[in-house]
């Protein structure tokens, strides 16, 4: 038996440290200067002093700003440390997978969700993107959750809403999602008598209307402590930043602005291309052409997480005292999984999609196990068996694909930038010559701006560059949000910003235009920051898309 134990261990162990390595494949890739930019920069401004939401304008809880500049203070400003951190939150993510699932589902099944997901979180990119450290937060919680159902200890409990709180001061609405699907299922599982132990006088377990308020009692280990860090978090930076400042950026912004510019369609129901035709012997005949990746990348989730409801309902249905734990956890799984595809439903793209689709890959395999000892119809068993199937194939081959690409363009064990700043992290040439003249040519404490090449129609700018050439901002709106950067009131600001900080350089930068079906690609008409720089500035040099301009008019 320890022999087999050992076997058992050194395999996890080797699973592992082969996750970890192929979580390290893209930690050189190319620098997001945008997405990226933005948090590395705003962190940068946070360690400096500034307050977010007054001194800069973002629309991101702070939690990730203030993390990046910690890691910043303790190892220095350099990309690479940051991208370490978030590879270990990503290998953390993979690890909560493969417990929750191995908890639900045979090993080998544990197994491929955490495969996938490493994988997926392997191929994603986007570096210090704040929603992979408040999801594992949420996976986490509900491993706490699970270990208090065994031990019975309310310190994991109290973990569980420590968690939580946390990542809602990382996400607020991630958080949210993870705290509402925990307490829900965690509310149902002690409702249910003689899961845990009855819950009311009568030792049949028959139902009583004080019933209902018992689990409460319990629960309130978990929520007190998540709603007090989350407004203990919040309302210190709302005393910082000023409450308007906190709520229209962060809460009013995401929630009614951000979807005008930045909705991307949904792939239609039935693909228009799914039957075609083909000549054979001079004759039309039709053919039924493959959902695109696309296709599948948004539905498969979706029916996934439709067929979990209805298994789940069935099995309520069908025997309620057979109802465990594990029931319950997909519960929370289901609800988790379902809200997170909200963020799909408000901009559906590979990397919003990801979250709910890693869950996807627990959800199926514990329905597997769990309905293969019951009587369930033997197709159900194999459709369930045929979406994992599904699902591995979508996400293994093109994330492996992709992964070797980046191993070809840029190895994790080479360096493919001078700046030391960098961290030998992939830069684009023109932003690398950019960020070297302003370090030549400014002084450390003298701030720059960096915006595009016209403002009247932004899609995104080079928060990076900032980042990159170690310079201020000469404005609070180092992000270029479109339909607040492309207003009158917010280019006057900018203009009048520059002016008072007597800002002598800037660098505009050649963007690709959006032709993405919402406001982002529409021209706003407002001219009023393009001529005020034409009239203030003149080019010095250039590098490839990056115009660097020196203030030749004197401050009045």
């Amino acid at each position: 038996m320890k022999h087999h134990n050992f076997h058992s261990k050194s395999l996890v162990f080797l699973f592992f440290t082969l996750i970890f390595l192929i979580l390290l494949i893209k930690i050189k890739t190319f620098f997001n200067f945008y997405d990226e930019g933005f948090a590395m920069f705003g962190s940068t401004r946070v360690l400096n002093g500034d307050v977010p939401y007054k001194d800069f304008w973002a629309i991101y809880p702070p939690g990730q700003f203030y993390i990046l500049a910690g890691i910043i203070k303790l190892f220095g400003a350099n990309l690479l440390n940051a991208r370490i951190f978030d590879t270990l939150i990503r290998f953390l993510m993979v690890i909560g997978v493969f417990l929750i699932t191995k908890r639900l589902a045979p090993p080998r099944l544990a197994f491929l969700a955490a495969l996938i997901a490493g994988l997926m979180l392997a191929s994603a990119g986007f570096y210090s993107y704040a929603v992979f450290p408040a999801m594992t937060l949420g996976l986490w919680s509900i491993i706490t959750w699970l270990v208090y159902t065994e031990k019975r200890h309310k310190a994991w409990l109290v973990l569980s809403g420590v968690l939580l709180g946390i990542s809602t001061i990382i996400r607020w609405d991630i958080g949210t999602y993870a705290g509402i699907s925990l307490l829900a299922a965690g509310y149902l599982a002690l409702l249910t008598p003689g899961l845990n132990r009855p819950l009311s006088g009568d030792p049949q377990g028959s139902f009583q209307l004080v019933t209902l308020f018992k689990p409460i009692k319990d629960l309130m280990w978990v929520w007190v402590p998540m709603v007090t860090i989350a407004l203990l978090g919040y309302a210190w930076i709302g005393l910082q930043s000023g409450w308007k400042n906190l709520f229209e950026q962060v809460f009013y912004f995401p929630t009614s602005v951000l979807h005008s510019v930045r909705w991307l369609p949904y792939p239609s129901l039935i693909p228009p291309d799914l039957v075609g035709s083909a000549t054979l012997y001079d004759m039309q005949i039709p053919i039924f052409n493959f959902p695109s990746e696309d296709w599948f990348r948004f539905y498969l989730p979706i029916l996934t997480l439709g067929i979990a409801v209805v298994l789940l309902v069935i099995s309520f249905l069908k025997d309620r005292t057979r109802l465990n734990q594990g029931y319950f956890t997909l519960i929370a799984l289901t609800l988790f999984g379902g809200l997170l595809f909200n963020q799909a439903l408000s901009r559906y793209d590979l990397i919003h999609v990801t979250p709910a689709t890693i869950l996807t890959f627990i959800i199926a395999a514990a329905f597997i196990q769990q309905f293969s000892s019951q009587r369930m119809a033997t197709w159900v068993k194999n459709c369930l068996v045929a979406l994992v199937i599904g699902l591995t194939i979508l996400y293994f081959a093109p994330s492996l694909k992709e992964l070797l690409s980046s191993l070809d363009s840029a190895a994790p064990w080479g360096c493919y930038s001078s700046l030391k700043i960098a961290g030998c992290v992939s830069l684009g040439k023109d932003e690398e010559q950019a960020a070297e003249f302003l370090q030549a040519n400014t002084l450390p404490s003298e701030p720059i701006f960096v915006g595009n090449q016209k403002h009247d129609r932004i899609f995104i700018n080079d928060i990076g560059l900032y980042y990159l050439a170690g310079r201020e901002s000469g404005t609070r709106y180092h992000e270029l949000y479109p339909g607040v950067a492309t207003t009158l009131p917010v280019q006057t600001e900018i203009a009048l910003e520059i002016g008072l900080k007597d800002v002598k350089w800037i660098a505009l930068v050649k963007i690709w235009d959006s032709n993405e079906p919402n406001k982002s690609a529409l021209s706003s008409g407002v001219t009023y920051l393009d001529d005020y720089l034409r009239s203030h500035y003149l080019p010095v040099t250039e590098f490839g898309n990056y115009q660097i301009l020196k203030r030749v008019t004197a401050q009045p």
